[in-house]
């Protein structure tokens, strides 16, 4: 422990005398007494010593602090509650006690060791040389010295001013949680926080609640210039759902075919917003229609027909919105053909269509028609594909 003690009269007389002859006052033993009180510089003496032994060992921490270790090995049991340093001539030179706080418990004949940290503020610097007898050494652990450490406080880990203490897990913890604090954890202004994030590996303990990016990187209308193309353009696993896609877009040169995030991105990547302009394929510009219908103006029996496109024909209109130069592609196919004869090798079969101006016209028949109870000889298949 570091103990202040009283510099007395005596010591600093004795200190002044061997620093004169260009010396360093000699510190050789520490005196233990049982008797708690408020020392000051007149003491000669402590008010009951027990015992007094030589230092064990000593070493300079600073020019005005030392370490000192001593051993208590006498056979007498009591509570230390004053201490005396004495030099070499028998002259106290600084004396330490509290009227109610003991320093440590002398049981008998258990050795007590005692490693002091002394300061001498009230001194010359180097002043005072300590004079052991070569035994136990137990220096303060510093950077550069291996030694005696002691544990913070949680209190004192969290003001975080000691130098000359050391932390367990459980302390650092609640020092790094009082300072990074999940709440208003930010960076300044220089970046953006929109779906900014920290990974699993951060243990959930920085939260990006008010963590922001400046407007230098905005992600809102962000794009790419004419120098990139969109084609199987993505993201990958490095972005870790830092680079929203609200508002994302690629100017008019690029098409959005294929373009896509893979499987790595987690759903971190939004497509609200997202488009290209009106020269390429979008899902809400393109639709399917397809349908089974019934031909009509039924005409039997003549082969010439098969380019007849007024007899056996049912009309393919654009949906609601679109109109036929929005149409990207056509095919029909025979669904019902009804027979008015025998089905042999004779029979001829047909469907064809055609482009009118507000229709696909397909025309589907055979050789020997017949209608049903509806007056349809045939029936047809089609699908068709429109675009904007």
């Amino acid at each position: 422990m570091n103990l202040i003690p009283i510099i007395t009269t005596a010591g600093l007389s004795a200190v002044f005398n061997a620093t004169n002859d260009g010396l360093s006052a000699r510190l050789t033993h520490v005196a233990f007494g049982d008797t708690g009180w408020q020392p000051d510089n007149t003491a000669t003496a402590l008010q009951n010593e027990r015992t007094r032994v030589p230092i064990s060992n000593g070493s300079r921490i600073s020019p005005t602090q030392i370490h000192v270790t001593a051993i208590e090995n006498g056979a007498v049991e009591y509570w230390v509650r004053e201490i005396a340093f004495i030099l070499d001539d028998g002259t106290v030179l600084a004396v330490w006690s509290h009227p109610t706080q003991a320093l440590a418990f002398k049981a008998a004949d258990v050795d007590l060791l005692l490693a002091l940290d002394f300061v001498l503020s009230a001194l010359p610097e180097d002043s005072v040389e300590v004079v052991g007898t070569g035994g136990i050494n137990l220096p303060p652990a510093t950077e550069t010295v291996i030694g005696v450490v002691r544990f913070a406080t949680q209190a004192e880990a969290i003001a975080g001013t000691l130098e000359t203490v050391v932390m367990s897990p459980a302390v650092t913890r609640a020092h790094g949680d009082a300072r990074y604090a999940l709440s208003n954890h930010n960076h300044n202004t220089i970046y953006s926080s929109i779906d900014h994030n920290h990974d699993t590996r951060n243990d959930q303990r920085y939260s990006a609640l008010s963590h922001n990016h400046n407007g230098q990187y905005s992600l809102i209308n962000h794009n790419h210039n004419t120098q990139y193309s969109a084609i199987n353009h993505n993201h990958d696993t490095r972005n870790d759902g830092r680079y929203s896609r609200i508002g994302h877009n690629h100017n008019n040169q690029y098409s959005d075919i294929n373009h896509n995030h893979d499987s790595r991105n987690n759903q971190r990547y939004s497509l609200i917003n997202h488009h290209h302009d009106s020269r390429y394929l979008q899902r809400s510009d393109t639709i399917m229609t397809q349908g089974f219908v019934r031909t009509i103006a039924r005409k039997s029996g003549d082969p010439n027909d098969l380019n007849n496109f007024n007899a056996n024909f049912a009309d393919v209109f654009p949906p609601a919105g679109f109109t036929m130069a929005n149409l990207q592609g056509f095919i029909a196919s025979i669904g019902i053909i009804l027979f008015g004869g025998t089905v042999d090798g004779n029979d001829i079969l047909w469907c064809r269509w055609t482009q009118r101006r507000d229709s696909m016209r397909v025309i589907c028949a055979n050789s020997e028609n017949r209608a049903d109870g509806a007056g349809a000889g045939s029936y047809i298949n089609y699908l068709a594909i429109w675009r904007r």
